[in-house]
């Protein structure tokens, strides 16, 4: 149906009630914690059925109910998360806040009564704002996103890496989260050159103390390579779709869903490495689907790939085994943390794709007083013409 046509009906939907919205669970990648949900608007059209968020602010636009479809669907996301039951009081609500919303004064105070009426905590309140929605005036922008973060909501940047994404806004803006758009989330696990981007957006991030949320995450490779390079949430259909109320509780009881079922990111312990076998057959196991891998191919990685890892420092070459420690050793030291005895403990090694390997250990930091600091680092191996190399660490 064409979007006027579209537009002519929307004017009677959401008198009719016909708009509503669904949850689509945002999820810690390293314990598998249901932390949020955003909220997707729905259309349930009497005619054509369920139509999406992006067929629906179209048809809104075209009929200049965009300000009131926002208002309505803030107000009933809110209002719904207000009334979760108790399994559901701690997490976020994330709602979309658009470029019209940013420029209708007064929108703080407007925005804020919502949550109010709502009854609904700001402290579980989430703004979701994209870079769009800022580019004609990013200093007012800020100054209405500070005094929400004032107020106890938090902020996200959403659909980063796609668009504009310009850096002055992550410098400028007062942020919780980047959300990582899901084009590059799903193009970094094949796409050497994405991966450098999903970096170095990760590495921004970190630098200046934001959490991320990796959006479109499909696929278990695309789950491990995110949490291997330091990612905090992920969001898409590996955990749920949108859900509605009841989908949303029954997935929270269960202990949030199916990424939970693969978690924590250190599913598979090694005791000890098999026996060598030829390369050739390491090289077959290793053209298989990461599906297709069990402990015992695991194992034989560690015994024949691994001392062959390979990590340069400057002009200093480690090989084998060391580079692991060494490149541990050296990741702490760029962060300062050296002061004390630091000792890793390998638990995991789990394959993310044909050519990647993830390598997971428990580090310890035992200060010459006080009390011992602990936690999980871990290594990406990737496999080149020249051999394995790390090429990526973080530490928790």
């Amino acid at each position: 149906m064409p979007i006027a046509a579209l537009a002519a009906d929307l004017h009677r939907a959401m008198e009719r009630q016909e708009i509503d919205v669904r949850f689509q669970p945002q999820v810690h990648l390293i314990d598998g914690r249901i932390v949020g949900v955003e909220a997707l608007a729905r259309w349930h059209h009497s005619r054509l059925g369920e139509l999406g968020a992006e067929t629906l602010l179209a048809a809104a636009d075209r009929a200049g109910l965009g300000v009131a479809l926002s208002d309505h669907v803030q107000a009933l996301a809110l209002r719904r998360a207000a009334e979760w039951p108790d399994l559901l009081s701690g997490l976020r609500i994330a709602v979309n806040v658009t470029a019209t919303d940013l420029s209708r004064a007064p929108f703080v105070s407007r925005f804020l009564a919502r949550v109010h009426e709502a009854g609904i905590a700001p402290g579980r309140v989430t703004a979701e704002v994209t870079e769009g929605a800022m580019i004609d005036n990013l200093r007012a922008a800020g100054v209405a996103l500070a005094a929400l973060r004032a107020a106890g909501c938090r902020v996200a940047l959403d659909d980063f890496g796609t668009g504009y994404s310009s850096l002055s806004y992550v410098a400028s803006l007062p942020l919780d989260y980047i959300k990582i758009d899901r084009s590059l989330t799903q193009a970094a696990v094949s796409d050497a050159r994405n991966r450098v981007v999903l970096q170095g957006v990760l590495s921004i991030a970190d630098g200046l103390g934001l959490e991320t949320i990796a959006e479109g995450v499909e696929t278990e490779a695309q789950r491990l390579l995110l949490a291997a390079r330091g990612c905090t949430f992920y969001q898409g259909f590996l955990c749920a779709g949108p859900l509605d109320d009841a989908a949303l509780i029954e997935l929270v009881r269960r202990g949030a869903g199916k990424g939970s079922d693969m978690m924590p990111i250190v599913p598979i312990l090694i005791a000890a490495a098999a026996a060598a076998t030829p390369q050739a057959a390491i090289d077959a196991a290793m053209a298989d689907s990461a599906a297709g891998w069990n402990a015992g191919d695991l194992a034989r990685f560690t015994a024949i790939y691994a001392p062959d890892a390979v990590y340069v420092a400057g002009d200093k070459v480690v090989r084998g085994k060391a580079a692991i420690a060494e490149r541990y050793a050296r990741s702490f030291a760029d962060g300062g943390n050296t002061r004390g005895k630091l000792s890793f403990q390998p638990m995991a090694w789990r394959p993310l794709s044909a050519v990647h390997v993830l390598h997971v250990a428990r580090w310890t930091l035992t200060p010459a007083s006080g009390v011992p600091q602990t936690g999980l680092t871990t290594l990406l191996f990737e496999r080149r013409k020249d051999g394995w190399k790390i090429i990526s660490d973080h530490s928790s």
